[in-house]
């Protein structure tokens, strides 16, 4: 979380370039920061990597998390023994004493120190996968991001669904033809596909996002057709990496509110669809070219 509150729509409020770019990574720009932004990204070409890495950090982050950690039992036995020895019954009188307090400095200190190196060893130790993924499943640190782009994706489409002054903001693009060329100078590689209207939903915008993981990232977001309830957002990221995702399979997140996020890897790009309305999942992911096999995250 960064310091300042994402509510916040005040002109007044004011960020600095790391705070700002901390906040784009968290998703949490108000729309007169996302102003902010942008004219940012125009005069400094760096920012889109710093924005990059605070995406990454994230990941890791809800990787490490992820799983409960426990201290080491070495470590907790030298707590213990170190409180044993003070566990004698002291009265409010002495501690209010000075000499009360200096002499157990010492074994505070002793305490924190044992802490800090350990939790130093802990966090060095934190798996992190550079295998192939099994065929059967998931590794962990892609669970991870699953966690963090399935948030991260769920904020920035509420925000844009009402289709008022934050789609606005966020969303320049507004030509099926232009976003295509936006994506390919953006991320390197074309999207399989832009336009929806055979599943019955209406390309309406697309603009730069900050997906978390590594990699540039566009969000494109869909009216539907017949003025129902219910937008589309499909998110497209940069993913060189083989790794990270099994091309031959799509991962299914359930979502808070209903519907879910579907998740696939095509041709050097990540793809990243939400959409609430489950008859429409088959077809949207048909037209898209997702992988026909299905697994949970």
């Amino acid at each position: 979380m960064t310091e300042h509150s994402a509510n916040s729509e005040s002109p007044h409020d004011p960020l600095s370039r790391s705070a700002l770019i901390r906040a784009a990574a968290d998703g949490e720009l108000s729309a007169e920061q996302s102003r902010v932004l942008e004219t940012l990204r125009s005069s400094d070409a760096s920012v889109d990597s710093a924005i990059e890495f605070e995406s990454q950090l994230r990941r890791h982050v809800a990787t490490a998390m992820h799983e409960p950690a426990a201290a080491p039992a070495a470590l907790r036995a030298n707590i213990e023994s170190i409180f044993a020895q003070e566990r004698d019954v002291v009265g409010p009188a002495a501690t209010r004493s000075t000499s009360f307090w200096n002499r157990r400095a010492g074994w505070l200190a002793a305490a924190a120190a044992i802490l800090v190196v350990a939790s130093a060893t802990m966090i060095t130790q934190w798996p992190v996968n550079k295998q192939p993924l099994p065929v059967t499943g998931v590794a962990p640190i892609d669970q991870g991001m699953f966690i963090a782009a399935s948030r991260f994706i769920a904020k920035e489409h509420n925000r844009c669904a009402p289709f008022e002054r934050y789609f606005d903001l966020k969303m320049k693009v507004r030509d099926s033809a232009e976003a295509t060329d936006t994506v390919v100078k953006l991320l390197g590689a074309p999207p399989t596909r832009i336009e929806l209207d055979d599943a019955g939903y209406q390309f309406a915008g697309m603009g730069p996002c900050a997906v978390p993981g590594p990699g540039a990232s566009v969000h494109m977001i869909y009216r539907p057709v017949d003025a129902s309830d219910g937008a589309v957002s499909l998110f497209v990221q940069q993913s060189d990496d083989s790794r990270l995702l099994d091309e031959n399979v799509r991962y299914r997140v359930p979502m808070e509110g209903g519907g879910a996020l579907l998740i696939w890897r095509n041709g050097g790009l990540t793809y990243y669809l939400f959409c609430q309305d489950e008859t429409s999942q088959s077809h949207l992911m048909t037209l898209l070219g997702a992988p026909g096999r299905e697994l949970p995250a």
